[in-house]
């Protein structure tokens, strides 16, 4: 098991400083047993790239979530994972040790009051790699209560190989004026992210996943990304669907949104949102009240 911490407080230009967890598992030398794949139907096939964001609420909400998000992950067979509200760095990396054949990426960002909900990502290292870590909107922190996690992706596909930007989002919670106004300005200083990327040197592929805790109907949230010549948000199609993501109110606020340039290099493929409140007995109580939200295109 590898894990990077980004550590450092940085701007979006600045790089975050990395750290490896020693504590890499021989192959073979397993300290977990292997985690089930029965559990959930599969999501996922070798013909495809699967990307998910995935709140997984306080995590971990039980003593047996991590055993359990393990066995959710290699059931569902998904290459790479945004994770939002990670409550404790032990059981993230328990999930990553009882996994096969992934790593994982944790924020190293803490609130002043020592407490965190960390954002992070886990993903099939055979086939994914990331570097460049960043912690994007850290001196926003109005704005940006958790700060975003960027990172760079190689997809290691033989001729076919790629490589993407990752940004994984938390924004500010609950309703009212307040709040939706924090949510919006977030959005703003997004949007003027990415245009600063796509129209200056970075990458232009860029993939922004996360808990944007609104619905596409909060078209004041989501105005700056309404544009459909540079973005497109991957959850349209499951909202006209009446698809949800947040099962309490059934209400889709968790999204992905690709820049044009991703669009053009990937077509094709679709987002599915899997029904794991019904597959899985007791999945609020003991994981999460949020879906995991997964683009599938082909490889």
């Amino acid at each position: 098991m590898t894990l990077a911490l980004g550590l450092s407080a940085c701007r979006a230009t600045d790089t975050a400083d990395t750290a490896i967890d020693a504590s890499t598992q021989p192959d073979g030398n397993f300290a977990y047993p292997e985690p089930r794949s029965d559990l959930v139907p599969k999501a996922g096939s070798d013909a495809t790239l699967e990307i998910a964001t995935w709140n997984i609420e306080n995590f971990p909400k039980r003593e047996s979530t991590p055993k359990t998000v393990a066995d959710i992950i290699t059931s569902l067979d998904i290459d790479m994972i945004a994770l939002q509200e990670i409550e404790d760095i032990a059981a993230f990396e328990e999930v990553v040790e009882r996994l096969r054949g992934y790593e994982g990426v944790l924020s190293g960002h803490i609130y002043g009051n020592g407490n965190y909900q960390k954002v992070g990502y886990i993903f099939r290292k055979d086939l994914i790699s990331m570097s460049g870590t960043y912690l994007l909107f850290q001196q926003d922190g109005y704005e940006f209560p958790r700060p975003g996690l960027k990172v760079d992706v190689h997809v290691n596909n033989g001729a076919d190989s790629f490589d993407f930007t990752a940004i994984a989002l938390h924004l500010k919670a609950g309703g009212g004026v307040e709040n939706r106004s924090r949510r919006e300005a977030a959005v703003v200083i997004l949007e003027n992210h990415l245009r600063a990327t796509v129209d200056g040197p970075g990458n232009s592929s860029i993939v922004v996943l996360g808990d944007y805790n609104d619905t596409l109907e909060q078209n004041g949230v989501w105005g700056p990304l309404n544009d459909g010549s540079r973005y497109t948000i991957r959850t349209e199609g499951n909202n006209s669907a009446n698809q949800f993501s947040f099962v309490p109110f059934e209400s889709l606020i968790d999204h992905q949104v690709t820049t044009s340039d991703f669009d053009q290099a990937h077509p094709g493929g679709d987002t599915i949102i899997p029904r794991l409140d019904t597959q899985l007995t007791g999945y609020e109580s003991q994981v999460s009240d949020h879906l995991p939200v997964i683009m599938r295109f082909p490889l």
